[in-house]
């Protein structure tokens, strides 16, 4: 029977107010000159500089891919801190113009973004948190051009409610590790409502600004676990952030039956894509994922590759 810590098992602080009867998680503060800061060690010294009550958000991150943002602002904002107690699992971790690259000592991102969607490749299935003292602000800015949007809310998310106002400003909204689309050009709307800690990929011709709804009440979310392989006829499909969307329009789906499945192959004959027929006539997008430059193998299309594609009824 566990009756002490382990070495390396991380604190977990809660602080108790005696006449409510009330519990809260909290957040401790570590003097860096000690030799120890939040994790057990025998004949550890460690000293606390503060401890407050904080918020957290939870997740269970699977071997592979994942996206990742927060509604909480962390206590500390540098990725090597805040990443730590994952960072043997952790390939890399980028945006779009940054990256922390822990096996190759190469850190441009420096601090967490609320305001930017990350993704994060690791070798192995974690829980994970972001803990702080506050929400941040739901106002979100999204610049013309390609950027990672976060979920700056606590709860699910109506995406048409969000963005249905500057649908002439926006190209695609997409699932930055998935096969959702949000696609006003060409009317098709899979990706129904963005998820707390998860991150999209959005390309628009205009910046604007959008105000993500408060929730009933303030609470943090339980963990989910995030989908990034699809099981298909044809083998597995390994998602990844470099992403094509393909439009089928109505017209080009006439003769499908709904229950058909159309497969994207590159010209190693290997799958990467895949997309179930919804009905005749109906408009669908199909996401083909492009190869992970962090793998040797090739496990996705390469740039100016010839794509095939097959359907099995």
């Amino acid at each position: 029977e566990k009756d002490g810590f382990d070495v390396g098992e991380r604190f977990i602080w809660r602080m108790h107010v005696c006449n409510t009867w009330t519990e809260y998680p909290a957040g401790g503060n570590y003097d860096m000159t000690k030799p120890n800061q939040g994790y057990f060690a025998t004949f550890g010294l460690s000293a606390l500089t503060s401890l407050e009550v904080m918020v957290c958000q939870y997740y269970s991150f699977t071997t592979g891919w994942n996206s990742i943002s927060s509604y909480i602002t962390p206590f500390d904002t540098d990725v090597e801190v805040m990443f730590a107690p994952i960072v043997d699992d952790m390939i890399i971790m980028r945006n779009l113009t940054q990256v922390y690259w822990p096996g190759e000592e190469i850190n441009t991102i420096g601090d967490f973004d609320n305001g930017n969607g990350y993704a994060l490749k690791l070798t192995a299935d974690n829980m994970f948190e972001v803990c702080g003292p506050d929400f941040v602000d739901g106002e979100l800015m999204i610049g013309a051009g390609w950027s990672y949007i976060p979920t700056l809310s606590e709860c699910s998310v109506n995406a048409m409610d969000l963005f249905g106002g500057n649908l002439d400003d926006i190209v695609i909204i997409t699932d930055l590790i998935g096969t959702q689309v949000f696609w006003p050009a060409q009317g098709i709307y899979t990706l129904e409502t963005l998820e707390p800690g998860k991150a999209y990929k959005a390309k628009t011709v205009n910046e604007f600004t959008v105000m993500f709804p408060e929730c009933d009440a303030k609470a943090t979310t339980p963990a989910f676990s995030q989908v990034n392989t699809m099981n298909t006829i044809w083998g597995d499909v390994n998602m990844t952030p470099s992403t094509e969307a393909v439009a089928f329009q109505a017209a080009a789906t006439v003769d499908f039956i709904e229950g058909d499945v159309i497969g994207a192959f590159g010209q190693n004959g290997q799958l990467y894509g895949y997309m179930t027929v919804n009905g005749a006539g109906v408009a669908q997008a199909i996401t083909l994922f492009g190869d992970d430059v962090t793998s040797i193998d090739q496990d996705g299309f390469t740039e100016g590759e010839t794509v095939s594609y097959k359907l099995y009824r």
